[in-house]
């Protein structure tokens, strides 16, 4: 063992260093070990849990203490949607009544399923609201053509049948 201040080899027991007078450093009695350098408390185990169906599920790498992402509440009380219903509406409409409006309304009804299925709940009732507007305008223009076209068909049909010719 060497002396803190000069460096000197001290004699085993000693308790003054030889050269200097510097006091040696005693270790406690019956601690002959070396020490150990600090370590700090062990860490807890992340705990697993069951997987519960139907709940949302954390992510394993979130710290314990940290926030946890909250469900969003504008998309809480959103109901899931379903095309089908939007697309067979869609699809009458283009055949019967109004092909520009019709094939708007089958895309974005076509949309939503995949749309719910990837988790865009927003995004899904967003298509719906549009193919429904697609569908209901559809709808209505091709029953104003169907009139108008009816009415006309009637007036010249009358007209005709009425027997009114001039001959010059």
């Amino acid at each position: 063992m060497k002396c803190n201040k000069c460096g000197s080899e001290l004699e085993s027991g000693a308790k003054f260093c030889a050269v200097c007078g510097e006091p040696v450093p005693q270790a406690p009695e019956g601690d002959s070990a070396p020490q150990q350098p600090y370590q700090s408390a062990p860490q807890p185990e992340p705990q697993q849990a069951a997987y519960n169906y139907g709940a949302p599920q954390q992510d394993a790498s979130y710290s314990y203490g940290a926030p946890q992402p909250q469900a969003s509440p504008v998309y809480a009380n959103v109901p899931p949607v379903s095309g089908t219903a939007y697309l067979v509406w869609s699809i009458i409409v283009t055949i019967f009544c109004c092909l520009p409006l019709g094939i708007p309304g089958i895309v974005f009804a076509s949309k939503i399923d995949k749309l719910a299925a990837m988790g865009d709940l927003a995004g899904a009732q967003d298509a719906a609201k549009k193919s429904k507007m697609f569908s209901i305008i559809g709808a209505i223009v091709g029953a104003v053509v169907i009139i108008v076209t009816i009415i006309f068909y009637v007036a010249v049909i009358g007209a005709a049948v009425s027997g009114s010719y001039y001959y010059y």
